[in-house]
């Protein structure tokens, strides 16, 4: 029995679901969104719209949270208990062989990009990093984050701490940097368009184009997976739900946790678009004042670090449910394992499934095409171009399916509650997160469509490839991701 004064209380939930929360996403996908929108007004829709949903989610985990018996698995604890066996397992394989190793592949990505962006504000293009060092750098972290969290929980804890204050530093310097821009060097004259007609098309005609760019309502639909990105993490507190002091509470802190999230991320969404192109690197080329630059470039390191320490989190929680499938025998090589059960085994483990699909992945990565939200050679060469771009997709596709498998537990609730405000939010967020999905799976499909028509429309297009390749392979991971967690290749025997 624990003490009740050891139990959480009302701020200690509110602010675990603030710090496992806020972080780096909206500086790395705030020009994404708006690129998709065209325009202020229909990205602070496409904010509005994700924000809803996940308040719409958070109120039907205060049942869903209740009923289970796996908090502690999180996401994947509440689809075992509310869905079906078959459902379950796919889902567990999705984490084991696509979330978990795919996190830990672009986010030290993003941190590295980070680091360019800063180093880039006092030396310009004479800083470009090699590929095989970007490569060499993000292996690096992340096999490191895997042994340093996993092996000694002390120094993964340490390390949470530091980095969880560092990253808050450049959520409020992004802030007043953009108002400033805004305000004092730009006569508060906005850097980019208020407003756009949502039913007009903002497609370039030089090339093919996603199908988010016929309209900004289109935009609006393709800009939630990047929205969700930013939020993902914030059913982290569901793990500690037994150790309330009032579990009748729990949802409280929850959604005051998530509203102070959304009211900081507009905020910066605005402040950036207000004054630049959205990116705060785009911040630092409106003035070159010597103390502006500096606030920048600590702006930068500092979220560089608040990647890293991400990639610390998401370790510790990837060591725990390995440990948990462990037990259940639900990994394969069990049996090895359970003889010679220790953390550094548990690590090694881990260190062998992700270094494969860092390999698997930076290989597709090489060939991924150069359109996208990064697109400036001179920046980040041609290589680390399509990397990032890669990256880019690879995390929208993450924390859509994450978002999927809330919607998969929402559903399953549903069945044994009939509570309005439960079945109603419940409907509303699976309904915003179908639409989600729809989307993504006609986009890539489009894309195959539309590059294929450009090359017959235009018999001098250069290098199709650049667009037709990807497209494909876009496809072929998607459904090969379905294939992978739903089918029973990988059976494990069962206690």
């Amino acid at each position: 029995m624990v003490n009740d004064k050891n139990k959480f209380g009302f701020l200690s939930v509110m602010f675990m679901v603030v710090g496992s929360t806020i972080g780096i996403g909206i500086f790395f996908k705030n020009g994404t969104i708006f690129d998709n929108t065209g325009s202020i007004v229909m990205s602070l829709v496409a904010w509005t719209i994700s924000i809803f949903a996940v308040i719409c989610i958070a109120i039907t985990l205060k049942e869903i949270i209740a009923k289970s018996r796996h908090n502690h698995l999180g996401n994947l604890g509440w689809i075992k208990t509310f869905c079906s066996s078959k459902i379950y397992k796919g889902f567990r394989n999705f984490m084991i062989f696509f979330y978990l190793p795919s996190f830990s592949f672009y986010m030290p990505y993003y941190a590295i990009q980070a680091l360019q962006d800063a180093l880039r504000i006092y030396f310009g293009d004479k800083i470009m990093f090699p590929i095989w060092a970007i490569i060499g750098l993000s292996f690096f972290i992340c096999i490191y984050f895997v042994y340093s969290s996993i092996v000694n929980k002390k120094i993964g804890v340490i390390q949470n701490y530091i980095f969880t204050f560092l990253k808050f530093i450049p959520l409020f310097i992004a802030i007043i940097a953009g108002l400033v821009i805004f305000g004092y060097f730009n006569n508060w004259h906005p850097a980019n368009p208020i407003w756009v007609d949502p039913t007009q098309s903002n497609q370039p005609v030089d090339m093919p184009s996603s199908l988010g760019k016929y309209s900004g309502m289109l935009g609006v639909i393709a800009s939630i997976p990047a929205i969700f990105f930013a939020f993902d993490g914030f059913y982290a507190a569901g793990g500690i739900y037994n150790e309330m002091k009032d579990k009748n509470k729990f949802f409280k802190p929850l959604i005051f946790g998530i509203i102070i999230i959304a009211t900081i991320y507009v905020l910066i969404s605005i402040s950036l678009l207000l004054g630049s192109d959205g990116t705060i690197l785009g911040i630092s080329s409106q003035s070159n004042q010597p103390w502006f630059k500096a606030l920048i470039f600590i702006s930068l390191l500092f979220i560089s670090l608040g990647s890293l320490g991400v990639v610390n989190g998401m370790s510790i929680l990837g060591g725990n449910m390995y440990k948990d499938m462990l037990k259940h025998h639900e990994i394969i090589g069990y049996k090895f394992l359970k003889k010679y059960h220790n953390n550094w085994m548990v690590a090694n483990y881990i260190a062998v499934i992700f270094t494969i699909f860092f390999i698997f992945f930076t290989t597709i990565g090489m060939f991924y095409f150069t359109v996208g939200p990064y697109a400036n050679e001179a920046y980040y060469g041609i290589y680390g171009i399509k990397m990032y771009n890669f990256c880019d997709l690879i995390s929208n596709w993450s924390s859509l399916f994450i978002f999927l498998g809330l919607g998969l537990s929402i559903l399953g609730s549903l069945k044994k509650n009939s509570n309005r405000n439960h079945v109603f939010c419940g409907i509303t967020a699976i309904i915003i997160i179908a639409i989600s999905c729809c989307y993504e799976l006609v986009n890539c499909i489009f894309d195959v469509v539309s590059a294929s028509i450009f090359q017959i429309n235009n018999n001098s297009a250069k290098n199709l490839g650049d667009y037709l390749v990807p497209s494909i392979l876009q496809l072929l991971i998607l459904f090969g991701l379905f294939y992978v967690c739903y089918s029973y290749v990988l059976k494990v025997k069962k206690r």
